[in-house]
């Protein structure tokens, strides 16, 4: 009986000892896997954005894209649209002392882009302008909301916003509807792939495409952690649209929508044609 009764206990404590090498192996396995998948995932996210980058998409989806990004804003119902909003040329561009020399110099490389798809003339000047032109600022990490908010002018409910982000731009419409005066600033240090993600969206943004709401992808009008570090060719499509002579800055959500199927129908017919240079303005 005695024999019987060790027999069952060394019985117990071998499966007891199996049971908890699974629960280890189970609990590691828990805590690796978050941590192995979502850096594969960013990086798979991060292929996706190059080599789906030159791939057309669907007209529909552009057209809807562009009613999203120019007339509805991320922090409010998409069912309140706004005026279309867009520069007239020339943009004076004053790049503030705080703003390191990279991210100066990738800001008027990426400016220069945009002037060969919008028609705009970006013209450096040596100060901000009251209420005019265009800013760009630099803002040390681990500065405050708070500080950011007063530094740049914004109203205190928006400091929370401020909170998370990486770079920001904003832009304010002048009396003939058209945008009179803006601000660029970015937060993230130099030579970091997500720095230059940043300046291409937001430098793009404040032209008046103001939206993360693109339904094509990849594209810098998105929420995605992994954007892309270079305007997809459907984005340029949709700033050519928004730069269009026959889009008046100020038109609502309805105007455009008797236009822009019609005029990213011509610019697709000359993409495919082409290629992205049909885009650029003479």
């Amino acid at each position: 009986m005695d024999r019987l009764e060790s027999w069952y206990r060394r019985d117990s404590l071998r499966g007891m000892g199996r049971f908890v090498r699974r629960a280890t192996r189970l609990a590691l396995l828990a805590i690796l896997l978050p941590l192995i998948g979502f850096p594969v995932y960013y990086v798979y996210q991060i292929y996706l954005t190059g080599s789906e980058a030159d791939e057309l998409a669907p007209e529909a989806q552009l057209v809807e894209s562009f009613h999203r990004i120019v007339h509805t804003s991320d922090h409010g119902d998409p069912a309140f649209t706004f005026g279309a909003g867009k520069w007239r040329t020339p943009v004076r561009v004053f790049y503030h002392p705080s703003l390191p020399e990279w991210h100066a110099n990738w800001s008027r490389h990426q400016f220069a882009l945009l002037s060969r798809l919008t028609g705009l003339d970006f013209q450096a000047t040596s100060g901000p302008e009251n209420a005019h032109g265009l800013s760009v600022y630099y803002s040390p990490p681990g500065r405050t909301p708070q500080d950011m908010a007063k530094a740049f002018g914004l109203p205190d409910n928006r400091a929370d916003m401020l909170r998370s982000a990486t770079c920001f731009a904003s832009y304010r419409d002048g009396p003939n509807g058209a945008i009179a005066f803006g601000y660029v600033v970015f937060t993230r240090p130099a030579e970091e792939r997500r720095t230059l993600a940043c300046i291409v969206e937001e430098t793009t943004q404040v032209l008046g495409l103001q939206a993360d709401r693109a339904t094509y992808s990849p594209t810098v009008f998105t929420n995605d952690l992994a954007r892309p570090v270079e305007l997809t060719l459907n984005d340029k499509i949709l700033i050519r649209a928004l730069y269009d002579p026959a889009i008046v800055p100020g038109m609502t959500a309805e105007q455009t929508r008797a236009l822009v199927p019609d005029i990213i129908h011509r610019l697709v017919t000359g993409v495919k044609a082409r290629g992205a240079t049909a885009l650029y303005q003479r």
